[in-house]
């Protein structure tokens, strides 16, 4: 799950401090897939990613849409008047969709692979 949460995030933060954590992403990464990378190992990829998606809903959860269109808004200041804007940022909707989602899908599948781990191969008769 750490692997997949270090991949999204250093993939998102790519411009910034991006580059070392997706580095050591993908180093991780392969190191989990030459170790022999079982299926409910590689399925935590899919609940680190969806854990990267709710920290940005969650930063984002003071999210303003502006009105109306931005690129059309003028203001007309007085001298000495000062303005600000506290509106925008991203919508935190998607991401939390998104990241249940990925969650939900990492630990259904890592379910299902440790039930069908402990299933005996069909045709198999030492297990009756």
């Amino acid at each position: 799950m750490a692997t997949g949460f270090v991949l999204l995030f250093g993939f998102l933060t790519g411009f910034s401090i991006g580059l070392p954590i997706l580095m050591a992403g993908i180093i991780a990464t392969i190191f989990l897939i030459r170790r022999g990378g079982r299926r409910r190992e590689m399925l935590g990829l899919l609940a680190g990613a969806g854990l990267v998606c709710l920290l940005v809903a969650a930063i984002n959860s003071d999210y303003e849409r502006c009105p109306g269109n931005v690129a059309s808004v003028a203001l007309t200041l007085r001298p000495g008047e000062q303005a600000t804007a506290d509106c925008g940022g991203f919508p935190p909707l998607p991401w939390a969709i998104a990241g249940g989602c990925l969650i939900a899908a990492g630990l259904a599948g890592s379910s299902l692979a440790r039930h069908a781990a402990k299933r005996p191969p069909p045709g198999d008769v030492s297990a009756r």
